[in-house]
Formats: C-alpha cells, structure tokens, sequence
C-alpha cells in the first residue's frame, strides 16, 4: 500500500497537459481499464460499484484536463452500469441504478472541478519555484537556506562556488558539520545569533582554508535561516593597499618634512597638511 501511494504522489505531480491529444484521452481511457480490473476484484465489484472509478475520473482530470476528465466520467458510468450495476451485462438502468449513476456523475464533476484547481495552483507554484531559482542562479551573491537544525536546504551555484563546493554536495548536510572549521568564528556566531534571537544579522567574516572574506547576511523566517553573502576579499585586499600606501606617504612627509596640498578649483578651497 505504501509503495502504491508513493506512485501515486510521483504520477500526480506529472503534468500532461501540453501532450497530444490523442495521448490526453488515450490515458484517460487507460485510467478506467484499470480501474475496472480494479473493480472487479473483491470486496468492490457490485457492493461498491464507482469505487476505482473516482480514481480514474481524478487522475484524468490532474493529469490530462478537463476534456479527458469527461470522457473518463461517460466511459466509467457505461462501464459500472454494464458490469455491476442491476441488470448485469446490459447498459440498462433501472430507478436504483439511475440515481446511483447520476450521483456518480455529479460527484465526478466536483472531482474534476477540485483537481483542475489544485492542478492549476500546483503548477503555479512550480512555475514561480523555477522563476526564482532562475533568479537566484543569476545573481552574483551566495544564497543559502538553513532548517532549524542547521541543514542545508538550499544553496545557489554561486553561494556553493564561494565555499568551494558544489550545490549537490552541500544540500541535505548540516554546515557545521560540512564546515568544522567554521565553528567559534564571526560567522558562526553571527548566524547563530539570528537563529537564537530571531532577528536580522548583518556582519563579515575570514575563512581561513580559502583565505576568503565574506560579508554575510543572515535572516530569519518560518521555516529557518537565510543567508546571503559575498566575497570582499578583493575589495578588503584594495583598501588595505590604500590604507597602507596613505601610512607610507604620511611617514615619507613627516620623515622628509615635507606637506602635501590640495586646491578645488571649483570652490576655490584649499586644503593642506
């Protein structure tokens, strides 16, 4: 049983809909085969006539639309009136079975109804899922998401390329467990302490395997911790050069006694030391 619902998860997430038609309604026909093979077998057959019909009408509708949800709906209706529905083997209804037939119907309507919407929100939000993880491949910034007990449950290609690593190697991994080193350090405790007080975080931080910098910002949410950070490696190593050559000049001056000048020309400021 739970291997057949887990097929079923993975078949509903399928989206036929952009499939020939042929292919639409040809499924949909598949769907009430099997749910008469189903059918026939006890306890369902004639005590539970449409029981593996539902199923048929639904998958057609998730999977295929509305006009194969139909279509699997008529087909099913036919099928149970001939094969389990009083007089057997004949499509004719009696008053019970007339009622029972047209409940189905309407009860497959809904069905088709709730798995269009469902279908419809689902794709939206795949669709969305693909547009931002388009954006956040795109972006020259690392992006991590954390659970509440630090694994890894997403991380960009770029964020993963800062670490040194991959995307696939890091997801699914607690970062103090793939990153040890990391532990007591300005980023470890910069991110714990958003963890803790549930509250943004904003900080740099030295890692000394890659002799990188980052500058990292941590925010909290629902479902955990996200991080976005970048190397200023470089731009650390440019201002330090600047901040080191400025102490060169101003010790060459006062070694030398020597003053420096500068004139606005603009705003006729002169400026002197």
């Amino acid at each position: 049983m739970g291997e057949m619902l887990r097929f079923l998860y993975r078949l509903a997430r399928l989206d036929l809909y952009q499939e020939p038609w042929t292919v639409r309604y040809g499924l949909a026909l598949v769907f009430v085969a099997q749910a008469l093979a189903a059918n026939s077998l006890p306890p369902a057959g004639k005590n539970l006539p449409f029981v593996f019909f539902f199923g048929a009408v639904a998958l057609s509708a998730r999977l295929c639309g509305f006009g194969p949800a139909v279509l699997a709906t008529v087909f099913s209706t036919l099928v149970a009136d001939f094969f389990f529905l009083p007089p057997y083997f004949s499509l004719r209804l009696t008053p019970s079975s007339l009622v029972q037939a047209l409940i189905f119907v309407l009860v497959s309507l809904i069905i088709t109804s709730a798995a269009l919407h469902i279908s419809q929100a689902q794709k939206a939000a795949i669709e969305s899922r693909a547009r931002l993880e388009e954006a956040l491949k795109s972006i020259t910034e690392g992006f991590i998401t954390y659970s509440w007990d630090w694994t890894i449950t997403y991380v960009n290609p770029t964020g993963a390329h800062l670490w040194g690593l991959t995307a696939g190697e890091m997801t699914g991994r607690n970062v103090w467990e793939l990153f040890p080193d990391v532990v007591g350090s300005t980023a470890h405790e910069g991110l714990q302490k958003a963890m803790r007080e549930r509250r943004p975080a904003h900080f740099e931080s030295y890692y000394p395997r890659l002799n990188r910098w980052y500058r990292m910002a941590a925010f909290p949410g629902p479902r955990g911790l996200t991080a976005i950070f970048q190397d200023i490696s470089q731009a650390r190593e440019t201002a330090e050069a600047l901040l080191s050559t400025e102490r060169r000049l101003q010790f060459t001056q006062l070694a030398a006694r020597l003053g420096s000048w500068e004139w606005n020309l603009k705003t006729n400021d002169l400026w002197w030391a």
